[in-house]
């Protein structure tokens, strides 16, 4: 997961969170519907729009900017739930724009990677900050 529950709470706080993700008023928190809202933000939107510019899922540790619109487009989910979204509107539409400029290679991400130089499976194109190959390294491929 690129994001947690802590991490959702932290910026709106446990009530809401369990405001909306609570169906049965039980007033306690529904994993499911949470994971529901979470898995929306990371497979549908995130994969799927990053999905030809880098390996996905990505690996630990997940880039701060992949958390950061992981967080932002679950709260929109949530909020969505109860026909809010109007009100969290502005994280959707962030998240959305720092997507599309990743995929599109007009920004990157900042991404160290490791010592040793290998991708751990986290990158596949030069969509990164300091870009590890050059346009020669597979040319007589």
């Amino acid at each position: 997961m690129y994001c947690d529950y802590s991490d959702i709470v932290s910026e709106i706080g446990e009530l809401d969170v369990v405001t909306y993700t609570d169906d049965t008023n039980s007033g306690s928190l529904d994993q499911g519907n949470f994971d529901k809202c979470v898995e929306w933000a990371e497979e549908t939107i995130i994969n799927s729009t990053l999905r030809k510019v880098f390996v996905v899922p990505f690996g630990v540790p997940i880039p701060r900017e992949i958390t950061s619109m992981s967080i932002d487009l679950t709260i929109y989910k949530l909020f969505e739930r109860r026909g809010r979204q109007d009100k969290q509107q502005h994280r959707y539409d962030r998240a959305m724009a720092k997507l599309k400029a990743l995929r599109s290679g007009t920004d990157v991400l900042d991404v160290e990677l490791p010592e040793d130089s290998k991708l751990s499976g986290t990158v596949a194109s030069g969509a990164v900050k300091g870009s590890v190959f050059t346009g020669t390294v597979l040319g007589g491929y």
